[in-house]
């Protein structure tokens, strides 16, 4: 079960290097059914980006002779979380002899950026229809209750949300065919405040 927090606060993210966290250890890159594709020994321009209801993603980089495509859907594991490729990746050509690598895999809540947010309607829980484009004037936390929703039908991951008592009391919100990334940046702008996922108590 994941955690969504709507706050008015100021969060610090950080840009950090990942290789003092690695050290020699190599990082596997596995397709979509678990098989390691390649393994890649973190360098000092290896990233970890964690940028508020922007970005969150670790960023690879190497050099080597081989021109390789990662597959969509290729992922890394790195302090415990999935990243994962949303496109396919293809290298740069250095040189004559050398391609350069600087993939970026995205965290779990980034491929929400690529999830279409609907309103649902239910018969006998059962959805019966997904409707992209809806308008509501509620609160916030009923906003978030859909997004919550959209998540568990859309990915089938559980999330829970927390939402701060000194947000406005409603507003006025209108959704044409958005993915629920975009969806919480609307919401969260809409009430003049910030989200975020709570990592540690997920």
């Amino acid at each position: 079960i994941g955690f969504i927090v709507v706050y008015v606060s100021a969060q610090n993210w950080a840009l950090f290097s990942l290789s003092p966290n690695f050290g020699d250890v190599m990082i596997d890159i596995k397709d979509i059914s678990g098989y390691t594709l390649l393994s890649v020994l973190p360098n000092e321009e290896c990233e970890c980006v964690e940028d508020l209801m922007k970005s969150d993603h670790v960023q690879l980089s190497w050099n080597s002779n081989r021109r390789d495509v990662l597959p969509a859907g290729s992922y890394i594991e790195y302090n415990g979380e999935k990243y994962s490729l949303l496109e396919p990746y293809s290298p740069t050509q250095k040189d004559e002899a050398e391609f350069t690598y600087q993939p970026k895999f995205q965290s779990k809540i980034m491929i929400w950026g690529k999830t279409p947010f609907f309103m649902y309607t239910y018969a006998d829980n059962t959805i019966t229809n997904r409707e992209p484009d809806w308008s509501l004037t509620d609160n916030p936390a009923s906003f978030m209750s859909v997004v919550v929703d959209a998540i568990k039908n859309e990915t089938g991951d559980i999330w829970t949300y927390s939402v701060g008592g000194s947000l406005p009391a409603s507003a006025s919100l209108s959704f044409q065919s958005t993915d629920i990334f975009s969806a919480l940046n609307q919401i969260a702008n809409a009430f003049e405040t910030e989200w975020w996922v709570d990592k540690v108590n997920k």
